[in-house]
């Protein structure tokens, strides 16, 4: 079983075969929570890290957005393609049926629609916190 210790600001885990002095020993009943990312939450030291770390949040939240996005932009990209292309079929066969393009319409407009509400709310979060960042 190992020792868990504190040292100041960090936390270490004592092998076993050592022994930690006893006011350092921590009962084998404590747990450490972790997050689902792997590492120990802590609280923001100060207001300025918690909006770096809000921003940070933000950013990776817009990139997934536009990772989702992509397949949505194509199936409209396609569809157009095919519904105003004079000859549709030259890319892929599948394009010269109106039935597929309108399609592909049908499902890739709504998908961009719900990316780009989701690209708004994260650029009104975003101002928001940049507004409120102390200096």
């Amino acid at each position: 079983m190992n020792q868990i210790i504190k040292n100041g600001p960090t936390i270490g885990i004592l092998p076993q075969s050592r022994v930690a002095p006893q006011e350092l020993r921590v009962k084998s009943s404590v747990a450490i929570k972790m997050p689902l990312s792997g590492r120990p939450s802590r609280p923001p030291t100060s207001p300025k890290s918690y909006v770096s770390d809000a921003i940070r949040r933000n950013q990776r939240r817009s990139i997934l957005c536009s990772i989702l996005n992509a397949p949505g932009a194509f199936l409209v990209a396609m569809g157009l393609f095919g519904k105003l292309d004079y000859d549709p079929a030259r890319i892929h066969s599948l394009l010269a049926n109106q039935t597929l393009t309108n399609l592909m319409l049908a499902v890739g407009i709504p998908w961009m629609l719900v990316c780009i509400s989701c690209f708004i709310g994260l650029g009104i979060q975003r101002q928001r916190l940049l507004n409120n960042q102390p200096n």
